[in-house]
């Protein structure tokens, strides 16, 4: 599968890979630990958007979280049709009736499918593999999911994380 016009070489790497069947290096298996926190503090309520979930840890890690006074509710999207299938298949439905897994292009901005609006959006190591062009598209994009009062929750590689190479992701520094 290729990817839209509106993808960046990075982009083609994930769909290259996954469908290769290889090893994801971007995968590691597990919550990332700032969403494992951010869990048990009990950080999230309402409804949740977890943009690139991949093979969907950090969904199904906010979808255990048991916030009784506002139940959460993920949707959870990546661009990658292998990463949605890999994820609903790491997921049993009958224990997380309040999590979704959607192939969904983030940048395509006529895209018809209404994700509604969300209490918190979280967005695990997406941003920084954006060019300039498309980090504006995300930025009104995230105007349109994100609830008045809503909260963006953007993990990103550090400079000293970063991969050098032309495909990206970028460095992103204070």
């Amino acid at each position: 599968m290729e990817v839209s016009h509106n993808q960046a070489p990075l982009q083609q790497e994930y769909f290259d890979k996954y469908n290769a069947g290889g090893p994801l290096n971007w995968e590691i298996g597990r919550p990332q630990s700032a969403v494992l926190h951010l869990v048990q503090s009990g950080f999230f309520s309402g409804r949740v958007l977890d943009i690139g979930c991949g093979t969907g840890e950090n969904a199904r890690c906010i979808a255990r979280q048991r916030n009784f006074s506002s139940p959460v509710k993920v949707v959870a999207v990546d661009l990658v049709p292998k990463a949605i299938e890999m994820a609903k298949k790491q997921t049993d439905p009958s224990e997380f009736t309040n999590l979704t897994f959607t192939v969904f292009d983030v940048l395509n901005e006529d895209n018809k499918t209404d994700l509604g609006r969300f209490n918190f959006v979280l967005d695990s190591c997406l941003f920084h593999g954006l060019s300039d062009e498309h980090r504006q598209i995300y930025i009104r994009q995230l105007h349109r999911w994100l609830k008045p009062g809503g909260v963006y929750v953007q993990l990103a590689w550090s400079e000293k994380e970063t991969l050098e190479r032309p495909s990206g992701p970028r460095k992103i520094t204070r």
